[in-house]
């Protein structure tokens, strides 16, 4: 029985021992590898979210656009604004006042205004000329309709058969208009004291100014024309027009 034992035995653990060999000749598989796309790490970001559009098509520009460039008011020699750090000088030819003024833009609609006229022609050349030094604030400075108002102080020089009589003036200004396509239409109104040297001593008098124009910017220039009566007390009121071009520095 011991030699039939051991041969079934051997014929048992011929198959196992073919197997193992078959396994140990076979080439290892290499581990399967996974793509770069498979890898959540090393997936692209979503793209971000667009924004909701704003209600009634309204469209928002942040700074970071860096082709946004802000609106800028057209010129007006009338109405201002000028820039900050912008100048704009003008000179106004007219029957019978004529004069120069220089508008120095300081930010937030607010100008320097510099002026000097003269009304030399008038009274034989006998006319008063003056110099003037304000401020002229431009609140409602863009879109259809435009206004200002305007401040100043400054002396008037009064010819005389032997001296020049220096008197001080205040002046306040305002003006409204229209800013069209075409040109800017305008309507102002001043009022003017002035110290007076009377017999019975010191004191003030005053005038006024009503008068409406046109203009239109062409670049750096600009050119308007305009109509005004000048009123004084007891004195019937006086046409006068003036031509003006101004440039911008």
């Amino acid at each position: 029985m011991r030699p039939l034992a051991i041969i079934l035995l051997v014929l048992a653990a011929a198959p196992l021992s073919g197997r193992a060999a078959s396994a140990v000749g076979a080439p290892e598989e290499p581990p399967q590898q996974r793509s770069p796309q498979a890898s959540p790490q090393q997936e692209p970001p979503p793209p971000p979210a667009e924004p909701p559009p704003a209600k009634g098509g309204e469209t928002y520009v942040t700074g970071d656009d860096r082709d946004f460039e802000p609106e800028v008011p057209a010129r007006s020699l009338a109405l201002g604004p000028v820039g900050r750090g912008d100048l704009l000088v003008s000179l106004d030819l007219g029957w019978l006042r004529s004069g120069l003024r220089a508008d120095l833009g300081l930010g937030s609609w607010i100008d320097l205004t510099l002026r000097a006229d003269t009304l030399l022609l008038y009274d034989r050349f006998r006319g008063q000329s003056g110099i003037y030094a304000g401020v002229r604030a431009s609140p409602t400075s863009q879109g259809l309709f435009r206004a200002s108002a305007e401040l100043s102080v400054g002396q008037v020089f009064v010819p005389g058969d032997a001296t020049m009589a220096n008197l001080t003036a205040f002046r306040g200004s305002a003006t409204a208009g229209l800013v069209l396509d075409l040109a800017t239409l305008y309507g102002r109104a001043d009022i003017r004291w002035v110290s007076n040297l009377k017999p019975a001593g010191p004191g003030w008098t005053r005038d006024a100014e009503l008068g409406a124009g046109v203009e239109r910017a062409f670049g750096r220039f600009v050119v308007g024309a305009e109509g005004f009566v000048w009123a004084r007390p007891g004195l019937s009121g006086l046409g006068q027009w003036r031509v003006r071009v101004g440039m911008a520095i």
